[in-house]
């Protein structure tokens, strides 16, 4: 009986997984740079696992003024600051990458880099 109730409980299990991109320059032009994927480690049981929720950050320099979006192969959400958190992948598969894009802002000066970037994905 423990057995089946402890199968049961792992097949509903939450967890989570963490991944960080390496920075990239904002292009001076309205044109959007992509990072690298962010994938789960290597060993994360995320197979048949759904996402719940997505946690990001990265930084710019105070001075840049840029458009940032979070996305999952063409999927993109539009972010609205340097970190926060959305449901919008809810129900997408919890082992495909993510990536962020970027693109300076109209008029914005050039020389700006995007760094620290990490996801953080909760799954069910």
């Amino acid at each position: 009986m423990l057995c089946a109730v402890g199968a049961a409980l792992g097949a509903t299990a939450a967890g989570s997984w963490v991944a960080n991109a390496p920075g990239v320059p904002v292009p001076v032009s309205a044109r959007a740079v992509r990072s690298a994927e962010l994938l789960p480690p290597p060993g994360a049981a995320v197979d048949g696992r759904r996402v719940a929720s997505v946690h990001w950050q990265y930084a710019l320099p105070p001075s840049a003024r840029a458009h940032a979006w979070l996305c999952q192969a063409e999927h993109c959400v539009v972010l609205g600051g340097a970190r926060g958190t959305s449901t919008a992948f809810a129900g997408a598969a919890a082992g495909s990458g993510f990536h962020f894009r970027f693109a300076a802002a109209p008029g914005a000066p050039g020389g700006a880099r995007a760094s620290r970037m990490q996801v953080i994905v909760n799954y069910q």
